[in-house]
């Protein structure tokens, strides 16, 4: 550790049924945090898991968007 999840981008799409066709919503290149879109939790978990979400881990860095994974003893 730490691990690190990289998203170079996010597409997010419409289906019309009646067309049968997806329709571009938007899209994230991470240029920069949009926090429009997304939410960074800050110490955050939730049942079942052992996981705790810091948005000290969550920044945008070189055009992705990245996910710090790391340990804490604590």
């Amino acid at each position: 550790m730490p691990w690190f999840a990289k998203y170079d981008f996010v597409e997010v799409y419409d289906y019309d049924v009646a067309k049968k066709d997806f329709k571009l919503r938007w899209r994230d290149d991470f240029d920069k945090f949009d926090s429009t879109k997304w939410y960074a939790s800050e110490n955050w978990g939730f049942d079942g898991n052992s996981s705790l979400f810091m948005s000290s881990q969550v920044y945008v860095e070189n055009g992705n968007l990245t996910l710090k994974m790391d340990y804490n003893d604590g």
